[in-house]
């Protein structure tokens, strides 16, 4: 049995009126996002590689950051390795988005 007073566990009508609102605005963000991901796939396939990349330049920044913050570990070499992999590869996917 809950202590809580049943006004704070229960939702309000109009905060869940709020929150389906923010719901279906999303909804109609993804869904007109959707459709002209369809109409345009040389813009998409484009946004996607230069995201991809993004993320991985980012993975190889936070693989530098963490192997240097572990010196005394013994995988620090390959976290190193693995940042220069990540980082490379990210760059070439800004470098070429649509060779991969």
């Amino acid at each position: 049995m809950s202590t809580d007073p049943p006004s704070t566990t229960a939702t309000r009508p109009a905060e869940r009126q709020r929150d389906s609102r923010y719901l279906v605005g999303a909804g109609l963000v993804i869904a007109v996002l959707g459709i002209v991901a369809i109409l345009a796939p040389l813009v998409t396939g484009l946004g996607l590689s230069l995201a991809f990349g993004t993320l991985l330049v980012v993975g190889g920044l936070a693989h530098v950051a963490h192997a240097f913050r572990a010196r005394g570990w013994v995988g620090s070499f390959w976290q190193v390795l693995l940042a220069i992999v990540y980082t490379l590869r990210g760059l070439r996917c800004w470098r070429t988005p649509f060779s991969d």
